[in-house]
């Protein structure tokens, strides 16, 4: 059950993991605004035209090989979102991660198949509640690590011209004011 947890939280994180960068990395394209939304829905396409392969795929081959399938694509996926030369590449890029999230209902059926009758609910409600841990935990993380000027994504590595929000830059000063009080405390308890 941990491995069908895992992949399910690897999955749904990957996918949430760029949604607040979405918008800002196709405006760095010049693409225009309905792009964005083609872009959030190819997840959902990828992922309906996905499952019914999954699934007939599921009862003839492992478990195993379906999640190492389904975060291979995921991989291919997010690697293609990062190194995406144009907006048509970060539309594919999703529909990839979509197709990956296209796993999660063999998935729920094996959960469901694993456990007793009286544990179905409870199982079943885990591992939704694990896709929706990784969707908060992913969009909360992206949004703390996404910089308020993101530079067009063709921008060579060397002249990044990130600047970290207020709000961020606010908290290293408190956290760097703090530092040498704490340095001092300990050493003087080593002593």
């Amino acid at each position: 059950m941990s491995a069908i947890y895992s992949t399910v939280f690897a999955l749904a994180f990957a996918h949430a993991i760029c949604l607040p960068s979405i918008s800002s990395y196709l405006a760095g394209f010049h693409s225009e605004s309905i792009m964005l939304g083609y872009c959030i829905s190819a997840v959902c396409l990828g992922e309906l035209c996905a499952t019914p392969f999954f699934t007939r795929w599921y009862e003839t081959a492992p478990a195993r090989d379906l999640a190492i399938a389904a975060l291979a694509i995921s991989t291919v996926g997010s690697v293609l979102y990062a190194v995406a030369p144009n907006d048509i590449y970060v539309l594919a890029s999703r529909l990839l991660v979509g197709v990956a999230a296209g796993v999660q209902g063999p998935f729920l059926s094996m959960a469901a198949g694993l456990c007793k009758d009286h544990e179905r609910y409870d199982t079943l409600v885990a591992v939704r509640s694990m896709h929706t841990a990784a969707f908060v935990l992913g969009t909360g993380v992206a949004a703390v690590a996404t910089f308020v000027h993101t530079p067009a994504p063709i921008t060579s590595l060397n002249h990044l011209q990130h600047m970290m929000p207020k709000y961020v830059q606010e908290m290293v000063m408190h956290v760097m004011s703090f530092l040498p009080i704490y340095l001092s405390i300990t050493h003087t308890h080593r002593l």
